[in-house]
């Protein structure tokens, strides 16, 4: 009974600590739309989409990999540099921090596979390296800074 006890205070002590899903909405401007792969009558099945968060400070990339069903969405009303509302959720993931899924692009659903490893972020701030003043190169930082975080808060890694 004791063990039973102090298990599940355990379970609600930990279960306790994650905050729920949180909803954003953002402005993204649609840098590129590829199909990667079709069918044998052209239809698209996968498509990969880049997005930039225009409205957030320095340039954040995002490119994410879809199916047929945003694909067919996007491509039949959007094209290449056009502005559009993304919906992101904010949420907890099984490997044990929160990330983002972008979840909506304009009124397009996008469905999350699993299994996708072809979805990817170039979320990093980087400034140029000025040595006696000349520029020689760049450092970037893969942590996201409290500017962007204001501005952009789906991007905080807890």
């Amino acid at each position: 009974m004791k063990s039973t006890i102090i298990i599940l205070g355990f379970v609600l002590l930990f279960s306790g600590c994650k905050k729920g899903p949180i909803v954003y909405q953002a402005e993204v401007t649609l840098n590129r739309m590829e199909i990667v792969r079709s069918d044998e009558k052209k239809n698209p099945l996968l498509i990969d989409v880049e997005l930039l968060y225009s409205t957030c400070p320095g340039t954040q990339i995002e490119i994410l990999r879809s199916g047929r069903q945003l694909a067919e969405c996007l491509l039949s009303k959007r094209k290449k540099g056009d502005k559009v509302q993304a919906e992101i959720i904010w949420k907890w993931n099984s490997l044990g921090y929160y990330n983002w899924e972008v979840v909506k692009i304009d009124d397009c659903e996008r469905m999350i596979d699993p299994n996708d490893e072809a979805t990817y972020n170039m979320i990093e701030e980087c400034e140029d390296m000025v040595i006696y003043g000349a520029v020689v190169g760049f450092k970037c930082d893969r942590i996201p800074n409290d500017k962007l975080i204001d501005k952009c808060p789906w991007f905080k890694r807890e």
